[in-house]
């Protein structure tokens, strides 16, 4: 466990977690979480997530299972193409002015943005957590 996660048993996403969240320092990939699960391999995770304002996490899909994200606060651009790569691409707004939440099936190909300031929403799949799950395509966007 690094300085950008932290575990936490909490029942709500209350002024207390999004203290709690904002403490940690950004990863790498600009984003840092609380985790609701108690390890990564549990078999369901429920994550707070804050990407940094202008971050972008660049396509990927997973290929062990979906994913649902609903948003806490500011506006997250969601892209995906459902049909694959090669076929028109879906754009959501996720937070204020935009959907409330997105459903990505597992091996829909997506990508993140953090729109104006920073991001935050909740982002629930299926454990445990298996790095070779996560497919990056480098060469799209």
């Amino acid at each position: 466990m690094n300085a950008s996660v932290k575990y936490l048993s909490a029942l709500s996403v209350d002024d207390d977690v999004l203290r709690q969240l904002r403490t940690l320092e950004f990863a790498a990939s600009h984003t840092r979480r609380i985790c609701f699960h108690a390890s990564p391999d549990a078999p369901f995770h429920v994550m707070l997530v804050e990407a940094e304002a202008g971050s972008e996490f660049p396509p990927h899909a997973h290929t062990d299972g979906d994913e649902l994200s609903v948003a806490v606060d500011g506006v997250l651009e969601i892209t995906a193409w459902p049909q694959g790569l090669d076929k028109p691409a879906q754009v959501f707004r996720l937070g204020r002015d935009g959907v409330p939440s997105t459903f990505m099936p597992r091996g829909t190909p997506h990508k993140t943005r953090a729109l104006g300031g920073n991001a935050v929403y909740l982002e629930a799949k299926l454990g445990p957590f298996r790095p070779d799950a996560l497919v990056k395509y480098e060469h799209h966007g």
